[in-house]
């Protein structure tokens, strides 16, 4: 099970940066802050910052002395990729007063569990963990939300003739790719509460809802010519119909 789980994990990691540069590098073309602050948030949360917190764990029991900074990286990484999450949604989903004061406020939110779980790991408690978790299940189900609604919007829009095909794809990958993430952070917030969490099961959990998220994600920016052509003959399929 644990090797089956680092296998698993592995994969997500390098999909991670894959698709993360594959979105820095379409932001250095288009300028686009969507792209961007998606790109950022695979390469701080789930590349960068999940080999340093995954590296830090691995580490805690043989040499806490190397554990603690790694784990202490990790941390200020991921919340650093939440918050570009945060800002995504923020300013593409919500870009009026009222879905910027709440994109501000759970920035800030963020920045301090940040620090807060960043103390935690050099004391070598917990006392923020759940916090910080459920700090992100709320952003991450937010961003879900948002989603949801807009891809039910244009499935509706695109029943009339009105939408193209693609977007509404894009909308539903982008729905499972986040909805995987906010599962994962389900997962963890579970676990907390568990006396002796299994890192085998948790490894799993990382290994599939990871590499969905990145899956569903890499589509969503990146579809392939064979994809397009499928949602195109399904159009016109339905159209025949």
């Amino acid at each position: 099970m644990a090797f089956v789980g680092l296998a698993g994990v592995s994969l997500f990691l390098l999909a991670s940066f894959v698709v993360g540069f594959r979105l820095v590098g379409l932001w250095s073309k288009t300028r686009q802050l969507p792209e961007l602050m998606i790109g950022l948030s695979f390469l701080l949360a789930g590349g960068f910052g999940g080999v340093a917190s995954i590296a830090g764990a691995e580490l805690a029991a043989s040499r806490p002395g190397v554990a603690t900074p790694l784990l202490v990286f990790g941390t200020l990484l991921l919340h650093g990729g939440v918050a570009c999450l945060t800002v995504f949604v923020g300013r593409v989903f919500r870009p009026g007063r009222g879905g910027q004061l709440v994109m501000w406020t759970l920035c800030i939110a963020l920045a301090v569990a940040a620090l807060a779980t960043a103390a935690d790991a050099f004391a070598g408690t917990r006392t923020w963990a759940a916090a910080s978790v459920f700090l992100r299940i709320g952003i991450y189900g937010w961003a879900t939300t948002e989603s949801g609604m807009q891809w039910f919007a244009a499935r509706r829009r695109e029943a009339l003739g009105l939408a193209d095909p693609a977007v509404v794809n894009r909308y539903l990958l982008w729905t499972l790719g986040i909805g995987s993430v906010l599962l994962l952070w389900s997962h963890s917030a579970w676990q907390l509460f568990q006396a002796e969490p299994a890192r085998g099961t948790s490894y799993v959990a990382i290994a599939v809802l990871g590499s969905m998220c990145a899956g569903s994600l890499w589509l969503a920016f990146f579809p392939s010519d064979w994809w397009l052509r499928h949602l195109s003959a399904r159009r016109s399929v339905s159209n025949s119909a």
